[in-house]
């Protein structure tokens, strides 16, 4: 049985019914212009005569369709209705989650800013320069983060014999009544102390004890504490007179010990500053941090009066930074604004999730930051699969979603005899917002003989490699939790190879000075290591390691803040250009690494899009690269 059709405004597709008479479905005329095969649903001649394309068979039709030709493709076109409804929703989803993410990196903007002070008696220059730079503080933060509230609070300690004043006091109050904070330090005088070890273990339990929620659950928040002295206890210090240094004052060893309240403030991810007036507190600080785990979690700062305000401001700033990071890190929930798909193409790899002896915490890093020292006799050697990103030809070609595709490199290659394996630690050695870090190492490993491989040079008239080849380090990563399908891991490569294109760009162009320090990326590739036993592969992006001799640093998120202490104009220069370069299309973001003498050397950026479904979950889109202009615009002012 055939049916006639007809044109109107989109195409009718004639449904009859049982009783004989007809109806039609239309098909959108968004459908009938777009090419292909299964895409093309007619056309109209010059008498208004209709013809149809079959999109089922490819060949053109008088203007009947059989009744099973017709069912297949209201089928076809439902199924399609259906994945654009799917990409629609997940649009709008994903659009809704990054402003609620961004909204609460505005939240992140707030501070909660506490000051806890040495108020003995040889700290009153101190005392004043706190109060005589409070205001510069307050208004210099709210010039480049002026979404945010702020509030400040204080807590002076002296000595266990200084009776009533051993602590003032003042909870935090908001920067619109800086007078009170101000009126507070006018009644605190410099005085008492007895030996040089001070109370500092009490000061640290009344700062644990504030209200830290006070600027809203996802503000920042700074602990800044200045001191000239170390708390009591000998492994504080290196021999300072100390009454308690060989007995406990009452309240025995809770008196003198601040673990638990540093275990409290990294908690309530309190940042914790150390203002230094004088060396005799660093091995206190040392020891604060050996206890926390040998985690860097209190920041040594050389302090002076004259320097407490700029220090201070510039310290609040980078907090901001990281706690954005981690609010819209968070709040993404690793992984839950995409639906990976499994690759169409290319190597067969699929998904796993990640298991209980896959999963760390803060506690299994065996040294935050630094590579350490391997044992690699005990690491087994497991075969891999790399997949590389190829080089970008043009300009252009960033708007074509496929780039420039990927190479991969099988682990066996049986024309030369040899099998790429890699070690990887089995704890990491530091973490990010998103991934964890291990230090890995990868060798070619010979599978025939000597003589075997010289017959088979001689055969193939190729030169012969008598050495082993030599093994190569590097720094593996893994995405936290479940998100471990290879698409996840590919758009991270695809990122550090638009980026690496865009900085060849940027070393080469007018944009930068003779003066400025060129800009490099880290080739990243992604490694599948086959264990023994597995039945799908385990993931990891893999770079070379990073010159350890200067100090790793996160220069910029990826949420429009940047790390003020050590803000270049050249990086800030260099994320204007990919944004300008690009017509506003995308931009490098998420700048970090490590600065050499004549060159910056960083890897792991972000690329922002305005396409949201390209560059994976960090993507945050246009709202996030009109925060960095406007980031940008601040501080060139």
């Amino acid at each position: 049985m055939s049916s006639s059709f007809d044109i109107h405004d989109g195409i009718r597709i004639p449904t009859p019914d049982a009783d004989g008479s007809s109806a039609s479905v239309q098909i959108p005329l968004a459908y009938a212009v777009e090419s292909g095969t299964d895409q093309v649903w007619g056309i109209r001649d010059d008498e208004n005569d209709v013809a149809v394309i079959d999109v089922l068979y490819g060949r053109r039709t008088d203007g009947t369709i059989t009744e099973a030709e017709m069912s297949e493709l209201r089928a076809r076109l439902e199924r399609r209705e259906s994945r654009e409804k799917e990409r629609r929703l997940r649009r709008i989803a994903r659009q809704f989650l990054i402003t609620e993410a961004l909204r609460k990196v505005d939240e992140a903007e707030s501070v909660a800013l506490l000051f806890l002070l040495d108020a003995t008696g040889s700290m009153g220059t101190y005392i004043d320069g706190t109060k005589a730079a409070i205001r510069d503080i307050v208004e210099d933060v709210k010039k480049t983060h002026s979404k945010g509230e702020m509030y400040v609070g204080i807590v002076c300690y002296r000595d266990f014999g200084d009776g009533s004043s051993r602590f003032q006091m003042l909870n935090f109050v908001h920067r619109d009544h800086l007078d009170q904070f101000e009126t507070f330090l006018s009644g605190v005088v410099a005085k008492g102390g007895g030996d040089t070890a001070e109370d500092v273990c009490g000061g640290l339990s009344h700062a644990a004890k504030v209200d830290w929620n006070v600027a809203g659950e996802n503000a920042s928040r700074v602990l800044v504490h200045i001191a000239d002295s170390p708390g009591h206890g000998e492994r504080y210090h290196d021999g300072v007179n100390d009454e308690y240094a060989k007995r406990l004052p009452k309240g025995g060893d809770a008196a003198i010990n601040p673990l638990p309240h540093l275990q409290k403030l990294r908690r309530l991810n309190v940042e914790y500053v150390f203002g230094e007036v004088t060396t005799r507190t660093r091995t206190m600080i040392r020891v604060f941090n050996r206890d926390l785990g040998g985690m860097p979690y209190v920041k040594n700062k050389a302090i002076t009066p004259e320097t407490m305000g700029s220090t201070v401001t510039s310290e609040i700033r980078d907090s901001i930074m990281r706690s954005s990071s981690r609010v819209s890190s968070a709040y993404m929930g690793g992984g839950t604004l995409t639906k990976a798909k499994p690759r169409s193409k290319g190597p067969a790899l699929g998904s796993i999730a990640e298991t209980p002896a896959q999963a760390f915490s803060a506690e299994d890093l065996v040294l935050e930051g630094t590579p350490p020292a391997a044992n690699w006799y005990r690491v087994p050697e497991c075969p891999v699969t790399i997949l590389s990103s190829n080089k970008i030809g043009r300009l252009s070609d960033l708007r074509n979603r496929d780039l420039a595709g990927f190479t991969e490199s099988a682990a066996d290659d049986g024309d030369d005899g040899t099998t790429t394996v890699m070690q990887i630690m089995d704890k990491p050695f530091s973490q990010g917002s998103c991934r964890w870090a291990f230090l890995a190492r990868q060798r070619v490993k010979r599978n025939k003989s000597f003589l075997d491989r010289l017959r088979r040079a001689i055969v193939r008239k190729v030169t012969f490699q008598p050495k082993l080849i030599s093994h190569r380090d590097f720094v593996v990563k893994r995405f936290k939790g479940s998100k471990h399908h290879l698409s996840q891991y590919l758009a991270q490569i695809t990122s550090s190879t638009v980026a690496s294109f865009l900085a060849e760009r940027y070393n080469q162009s007018a944009v930068r000075k003779s003066t400025d320090l060129p800009i490099y990326f880290l080739q990243c590739h992604v490694v599948a290591v086959h264990r023994p036993g597995a039945v799908e592969p385990e993931y990891f992006t893999a770079e070379k390691l990073l010159p350890s001799s200067v100090p790793f640093r996160k220069y910029a998120n990826n949420v429009g803040h940047v790390l003020d202490s050590h803000v270049d104009e050249t990086l800030l220069k260099f994320i204007k250009f990919t944004y300008d370069i690009t017509d506003g299309y995308l931009m490098v973001s998420d700048l970090q690494g490590v600065r050499l003498e004549d060159k910056y050397v960083l890897t792991d950026p972000v690329i922002l899009c305005q396409d949201l479904s390209r560059f994976g979950d960090t993507n945050f889109g246009s709202y996030a690269m009109l925060r960095f202009l406007k980031t940008i615009n601040d501080y060139r002012k």
